[in-house]
């Protein structure tokens, strides 16, 4: 995925995540935006080869990874690209 593609992902989830939650407090957390919707959070990082929305739990993740077992996921994160 080339950079202006990245970027127009990047700006396309933020403006989901703000329409979902539209009260969300966003900050700087570990250099990266991070929303935080009532008492949850996520961050979201564009990489060199993709973007990664990080839900800082992997308990989170769970009922996603059995309706999505295809997607590509880490101990905290969900990962798009490559």
């Amino acid at each position: 995925m080339d950079s202006a593609r990245r970027l127009e992902r990047f700006l396309s989830i933020h403006e989901q995540i703000s329409q979902l939650c539209p009260d969300i407090q966003v900050e700087m957390s570990y250099s990266m935006p991070t929303c935080r919707p009532g008492d949850g959070r996520v961050a979201r990082a564009s990489q060199k080869s993709c973007i990664s929305l990080y839900n800082c739990g992997q308990s989170h993740l769970e009922k996603y990874r059995l309706k999505q077992p295809e997607q590509k996921t880490g101990k905290g994160c969900i990962t798009q690209g490559t």
